[in-house]
């Protein structure tokens, strides 16, 4: 099989069965698909294969109060920016955190206060990355879809590989 056929074949497939989604960009479906593949492989390794609201919080208290923040930098200040405004959070976050009180309660001081200690910000960007990938999995995502998602996946991708370079300590 080559490439170019099997992608072809996929997007016909998608094009006569799934019309919400034949308009997405194929940067942002090469985005969805990095985040999703490096999230699989973060689950595996660090949440026993069953990510859920629990593992993450377990695993955002082995998050040590002295991580070294600054290969976070990038993705925070990017997050940081898309979900907050001077005056608090904005629709982006809504549009994250969706119905999800629990995560958003979680993520919103952080993210309004646009600032806190490196575990914090840390703890804030495991959540997202959480969010982003309910949101692929079992998300609205025909609300708004996902063809403006570009940067917001492949960020999340790249803030995968910084967290699984941190190799704490797996939970479950």
């Amino acid at each position: 099989m080559a490439f170019l056929d099997d992608r072809a074949e996929i997007d016909n497939w998608t094009g006569q069965s799934c019309p919400e989604f034949t308009g997405v960009p194929p940067e942002v479906q090469l985005a969805a698909y990095y985040f999703m593949i490096l999230w699989s492989v973060f689950d595996k390794r660090n949440l026993n294969r069953s990510a859920s609201r629990l593992l993450i919080a377990k695993y955002c208290e082995g998050v040590p109060e002295d991580v070294e923040f600054e290969p976070f930098e990038t993705c925070w200040n990017f997050y940081q920016g898309r979900f907050a405004d001077p005056t608090g959070v904005n629709d982006h976050f809504n549009d994250l955190v969706g119905e999800d009180y629990g995560t958003s309660k979680r993520l919103e001081p952080t993210i309004a206060a646009q600032q806190g200690t490196p575990k914090d910000k840390l703890t804030a960007l495991v959540w997202i990355t959480y969010r982003l990938r309910c949101n692929l999995m079992h998300g609205a995502k025909h609300k708004k879809g996902i063809s403006d998602q570009y940067d917001n996946l492949m960020m999340g991708a790249k803030l995968m590989t910084k967290i699984m370079d941190l190799k704490l300590k797996p939970v479950g």
